[in-house]
């Protein structure tokens, strides 16, 4: 076969050669930028974790700190609370804190104590909200936030001293 001389373009050898190149520096961006993208879910997840848990215990200090009548029993804790009312106790109720009274003021027997918008997609572990009053005149507050897969992303806990004094067993 005769060659054209002076006739510019790339073989077939040259042109599957940069293919392959490209390809493979298309697929290690790829998995780069997978891995990136989930390390920022991650320290995002992590972020909001943590402001959940901030805001969750200064609304359950808030309630500690004001109410009357504190009583701290068996990692429960019974007031009377300014916003909740008489006997009012908190438990993690589908990942939110929703209040209760004895009273049976509060609207289908439960309320929230914060809004849905304030968890962002997080929730706190069931059965890790706890009370306890360790040298009877602190209340302790304990909590767990994990993601919808069920991962723990932050724990946190908060001292507080109620001002009007607090009872244990």
């Amino acid at each position: 076969m005769k060659r054209r001389r002076g006739r510019g373009g790339f073989t077939l050898t040259e042109t599957l050669l940069t293919v392959a190149l490209l390809a493979i520096i298309t697929a290690a961006g790829a998995t780069v930028s997978t891995t990136v993208l989930s390390t920022k879910n991650d320290m995002v997840d992590t972020a909001n974790a943590q402001i959940l848990a901030s805001t969750v215990l200064d609304a359950l200090a808030d309630e500690v700190r004001y109410g009357v009548n504190v009583k701290v029993a068996s990692d429960k804790i019974t007031l009377d609370s300014w916003r909740f009312d008489e006997g009012a106790s908190f438990e993690v109720v589908d990942g939110r804190v929703k209040a209760e009274n004895t009273g049976g003021t509060l609207t289908g027997g439960k309320e929230l104590l914060l809004g849905e918008a304030a968890y962002t997609g997080l929730k706190i572990k069931a059965d890790s909200l706890k009370f306890t009053a360790p040298d009877g005149k602190n209340v302790v507050i304990e909590l767990v936030i994990e993601n919808g897969r069920g991962d723990e992303l932050w724990e946190d806990s908060r001292t507080v001293a109620p001002l009007n004094g607090v009872t244990t067993p």
